[in-house]
């Protein structure tokens, strides 16, 4: 069975570019700053909404 790119079925590709952010911190608010970027990313990576969701939380 050969794979058939028709347009519009099955789920569009998402090309995933390289993007450096760099951020310079205080020594002791590195571990911290790093954990928030990496939810800020994971947040992004999901469904728009899902940041909005878990924002009251700490």
């Amino acid at each position: 069975m050969k794979g058939g790119k028709r347009e519009g079925s099955g789920r569009k590709k998402i090309d995933k570019e390289t993007v450096v952010l760099s951020f310079r911190v205080d020594v002791k608010f590195a571990d911290k700053a790093r954990a928030l970027i990496k939810k800020l990313l994971d947040g992004l990576q999901k469904q728009p909404g899902s940041l909005r969701k878990d924002r009251g939380k700490k």
